[in-house]
């Protein structure tokens, strides 16, 4: 086994560790802030967004559980191996598998895909992206609604676009459609920083002719731009993405 290097991420430390079976990703989940921050963002989270805890050990358990969950549902997330790997686990670490891919964010910034290949790329990601979303509504279950929202999180590998960062998610039991609506609202702003307006609408146009359920986007940007409750007042992006929203409603017209 070769040592690892490591990487921050956050509070969290990442590593890149050699097995004899491949390369697994090793991460150590850490405290995000002093104690009282911490249980600010608790309680922030549980109340206001009705979702897991943010302390290191619950986003260690979230996570192994999301991911079990969405795979077990046939959504594209890294395989948990920690049950593989008990060597490099820990109390506040979990052994993924690697993928050997690329942020979609990344791939779209700097203009390096013409038109066609860009397009079809971000159909590929709106058709995966939206079949989680009409699982999340068939199932009305809001953990299949991403918590961390954007499109940085859609790892793109040859013909995989996985998901990836779900060390939080939303508890079962609430309601579907304004989760949904904040995950659109911060991909749609993900997607939109730095574009041009041309190429945010193309964007955005592609992004929706994947998704295979339009009628469910359409009432997600709805609730989106028109939703309200205390998660949308203290929501400091909420003007940020409201433009970019209002550019994908034109284009589901």
């Amino acid at each position: 086994m070769n040592p690892p290097v490591p990487r921050r991420d956050a509070a969290n430390r990442l590593w890149r560790v050699e097995t004899p079976s491949g390369p697994v990703l090793q991460k150590m989940y850490g405290e995000k802030g002093g104690a009282l921050r911490s249980a600010w963002r608790g309680w922030m989270s549980r109340v206001l967004r009705g979702a897991t805890s943010s302390r290191a050990e619950a986003r260690r358990r979230t996570e192994r559980e999301t991911i079990a969950l969405w795979r077990g549902a046939g959504i594209d997330a890294p395989e948990d191996l920690t049950g593989r790997h008990p060597e490099l686990a820990g109390e506040r670490i979990a052994i993924l598998e690697w993928i050997e891919g690329v942020p979609l964010t990344r791939l779209l910034a700097g203009g390096r895909l013409d038109r066609a290949a860009r397009d079809a790329l971000l159909r590929r990601a709106g058709a995966a992206w939206g079949w989680r979303h009409a699982v999340a509504a068939e199932k009305r279950d809001p953990r299949f609604v991403q918590f961390h929202g954007g499109l940085q999180h859609l790892l793109v590998a040859g013909d995989r676009i996985a998901a990836i960062d779900l060390e939080q998610a939303y508890l079962p039991g609430g309601a579907v459609l304004p989760r949904l609506a904040r995950e659109v609202a911060a991909c749609v702003r993900s997607i939109a920083k730095g574009a041009e307006p041309a190429v945010l609408r193309a964007d955005l146009a592609a992004l929706a002719a994947g998704h295979p359920e339009p009628a469910l986007l359409k009432a997600a940007v709805a609730e989106a731009l028109g939703g309200g409750g205390l998660a949308r007042v203290f929501d400091p992006q909420r003007r940020r993405r409201e433009p970019a929203l209002r550019v994908l409603e034109s284009v589901l017209a």
